[in-house]
């Protein structure tokens, strides 16, 4: 990596005088809550999201899209003890202006087994995935969350007072003899560690994330080769945070890296590596980031298209350096005893290689009720 790209990173994280980790989508993220009580409880658990995401693209690396609609995921949750908890439902999209509207019906089927002090957990079946692993966008695609929330497999996590770890196997594509794709499945790893000042106020976090896409199988009819490639960012957040916690500055930066660990012809580039940092702050219900990247030959296939070398339209056409700065107006508010939560977005994007500017906007309202049918 050049060396003048690293001293941009530390200078950044040096100097910034607001700062943001990343983008707070606790609002888009799926949490299985537990009442640690040995209390039989069973409770209906409804989310609905209505979301705009309008991306005004023009460059040869991502075309701009519109998405517009709604998710709806009523869950009936059952707890038996303060050990286990036990979730059915399913999850509806509907996408405005496709035909058929109903444009996604998945089930939601998982079952979260809890250590005896509850900050240990293994999650089988649908995973608190999507947005939820808290990755950053290099690695995982903001979009997800509309277009991929609904994950199923395995997840442990750990979530203690100074460690916090997400591991986990999303398995999203089942084949059996003769079927005509291959298996297909995502890893992910996302683990921090917490020091804090006496009064919590000042919080420094080592980072380091990783996703593993593979595509592959040995019984299908499949006859293209297979794909392995890893993805991983290592850095840290540095966390002010005031007494009433509505007002906060944060600074992070990430090392990243690319590997394809087969040989598929698949991608024009065997590795790659990259720079973010991450600088904002917010003010009660108003938020300022800005966020620098700078990445080499950089592919991840569960990344943000924004950010690769590689067009998401057209695999003959590369960009080898991506050298952007996206500054993020952030609106956040909540009403309903935060049950209702609104948030716009305004995220202009400058390439610094063809020195042009375009920009996204984003509009959410998602509702959120836990309603107590046995106590």
């Amino acid at each position: 990596m050049k060396m003048r790209y690293l001293s941009v990173v530390v200078l950044l994280a040096i100097i910034s005088p607001v700062c943001y980790a990343q983008l707070d989508n606790q609002f888009l993220s799926d949490h299985i809550t537990h009442d640690n009580t040995e209390k039989k409880t069973l409770s209906l658990h409804y989310t609905q999201v209505n979301y705009l995401r309008n991306t005004e693209y023009f460059n040869a690396v991502e075309k701009g899209r519109t998405l517009m609609g709604v998710q709806l995921m009523p869950v009936m949750h059952y707890q038996p003890n303060k050990r286990m908890s036990i979730r059915t439902g399913a999850y509806i999209r509907t996408e405005f202006g496709a035909t058929p509207s109903l444009y996604e019906v998945l089930p939601v089927i998982s079952l979260k087994l809890f250590s005896a002090s509850g900050k240990t957990s293994l999650t089988l079946g649908t995973l608190e995935g999507a947005l939820s692993h808290g990755l950053i966008e290099p690695l995982f695609d903001i979009n997800a969350a509309i277009l991929r929330r609904i994950e199923n497999g395995a997840q442990f996590k750990v979530n203690t007072k100074h460690v916090y770890s997400d591991t986990w196997l999303n398995w999203e594509k089942f084949i059996e003899p003769g079927s005509p794709h291959k298996e297909q499945l995502t890893a992910g790893m996302h683990t921090y560690l917490n020091f804090t000042s006496a009064d919590e106020s000042w919080i420094i976090r080592p980072v380091v994330q990783a996703t593993v896409f593979h595509r592959g199988g040995q019984i299908d009819a499949d006859t293209s080769a297979m794909v392995t490639v890893a993805n991983y960012a290592t850095g840290a957040q540095l966390i002010k945070k005031w007494a009433n916690e509505k007002v906060n500055v944060r600074a992070e930066a990430y090392l990243t890296g690319y590997t394809e660990t087969t040989s598929s012809g698949n991608y024009p580039f065997r590795n790659g590596n990259g720079v973010m940092v991450n600088a904002g702050g917010t003010f009660h219900a108003w938020s300022l980031y800005a966020t620098y990247w700078n990445g080499n030959n950089w592919i991840a296939p569960r990344g943000t298209s924004i950010y690769q070398s590689v067009s998401a339209h057209d695999a003959l056409y590369t960009q080898q350096n991506r050298n952007l700065i996206i500054p993020r107006i952030c609106y956040q508010t909540e009403w309903l005893d935060k049950q209702l939560t609104c948030v716009a977005r305004v995220e202009p994007v400058y390439d610094a290689g063809s020195r042009t500017t375009e920009f996204s906007f984003s509009l959410y309202l998602s509702y959120s009720l836990r309603q107590a049918i046995t106590r």
